[in-house]
């Protein structure tokens, strides 16, 4: 039966004492990339909740990525296959991802590179559990958490940049707004990123069309974007979360 759906697959070690398995493709050193096409055995289960009361809703959270099972698997018993499956884009996507966390571990040593990579465009594998409950208990987990701020301080500094070299409020404008929707693919296109985007989007054009720039119109029209690329945004607490706080900030701190 042909089935289309998303798997969370977690890839895990050879245990120790066991005697090195030669048959297949050997992938226990591969490092997997986007567009891969993989084989392996293993057995689905369905992602489930803890009955606590408030708990995380993971089944949710999952079923809200499209991941509707979880699988489990050696790594060398993992075959590589040829071909390509995926887009272009998702490839360049995948790609300058992986090159900007190749720079930044290059740069520093793993538990830093770790954060930065965190910090910088959201990447939270490489976290070592210890240090992901420390910023959790001491309420800074949101310095790892890429937001709008970080949207912010690009576009501010691209912006200043280019009115400095005499550039038109057009061109400056564009090019912004360009670099800000790259920087959201690199961040994964996370909902407080793609929330800024749109806002900076809608900001810089009333500037060009000699209109009042709204902070509240600018969210709102986010928000509606937003639900209309996914309505069950609504109900994902990413979007309830980064929507409220903005509305605080634009609709009562500053008036």
């Amino acid at each position: 039966v042909a089935l289309r759906a998303g798997i969370r697959l977690t890839l895990y070690a050879r245990d120790r004492g066991e005697d090195e398995d030669v048959e297949g493709t050997s992938a226990a050193h591969h490092q997997f990339i986007y567009g891969e096409q993989l084989r392996f055995s293993t057995k689905l289960r369905a992602p489930r909740n803890f009955g606590n009361p408030g708990a995380w809703d993971y089944r949710g959270y999952l079923n809200g990525r499209g991941i509707m099972a979880l699988a489990g698997a050696r790594a060398d018993r993992v075959e590589l296959l040829a071909g390509f499956s995926g887009t272009r884009w998702g490839r360049w996507s995948s790609g300058a991802r992986r090159s900007v966390l190749e720079h930044v571990h290059a740069l520093w040593d793993p538990p830093r590179a770790a954060l930065f990579g965190a910090m910088l465009i959201g990447d939270t594998g490489s976290i070592h559990h210890d240090t992901r409950t420390a910023f959790q208990r001491t309420g800074v987990y949101h310095l790892l958490v890429v937001a709008g701020l970080h949207a912010g301080i690009l576009a501010f500094a691209v912006f200043w940049v280019l009115r400095r070299l005499r550039a038109s409020e057009l061109v400056a404008s564009v090019v912004t707004v360009i670099m800000a929707a790259g920087y959201a693919c690199l961040a994964d296109l996370r909902t407080p990123i793609l929330r800024a985007t749109f806002m900076l989007a809608v900001y810089l054009g009333a500037r060009l069309l000699y209109r009042d720039r709204a902070a509240l119109n600018a969210v709102g029209i986010a928000g509606l974007v937003l639900l209309a690329m996914d309505p069950r945004a609504l109900f994902d607490p990413s979007f309830q979360m980064s929507l409220t706080a903005v509305l605080a900030i634009a609709g009562i701190a500053v008036p």
